[in-house]
């Protein structure tokens, strides 16, 4: 099944021809962009008014941090930063390093990351 066939939380995507997430990959849009474009296509099928506040949330961030496109942070002094655990770490490395390297293994890893705090999430609500 295709990644655009399933979908978390609803359906609210699934009635466009065109998915946001296409448009947002497809155009090389940033965070802050793709979701002013994810907001404002589904407010009128999800959240109403508070999807707009959000969308409009993000516009007002790009304004105020965009001297900040261009420059860089690694993911390390991320995760330091913040005290990220290991896995999610883990995760947020591989991500960082798809985006400069486009290697698919760097996604695979991520995967697999993400299946073990899933793991971790359910064997806790079981205990």
């Amino acid at each position: 099944m295709s990644s655009l066939e399933k979908q978390v939380g609803g359906n609210h995507y699934k009635r466009f021809k065109i998915q946001p997430i296409e448009f947002i990959i497809l155009n090389n849009l940033n965070f802050p962009e793709g979701n002013v474009v994810k907001y404002v296509c589904r407010h009128k099928f999800k959240d109403g008014l508070r999807d707009l506040e959000k969308a409009k949330h993000y516009i007002e961030m790009l304004i105020e941090f965009r001297d900040y496109f261009g420059r860089e942070l690694s993911y390390l002094g991320f995760n330091l930063e913040n005290k990220i655990p290991y896995l999610e770490g883990r995760i947020i490395k591989r991500i960082w390093r798809y985006s400069r390297t486009k290697d698919i293994k760097e996604l695979e890893i991520a995967l697999e990351c993400i299946d073990k705090l899933m793991e971790e999430y359910k064997c806790s609500e079981n205990s």
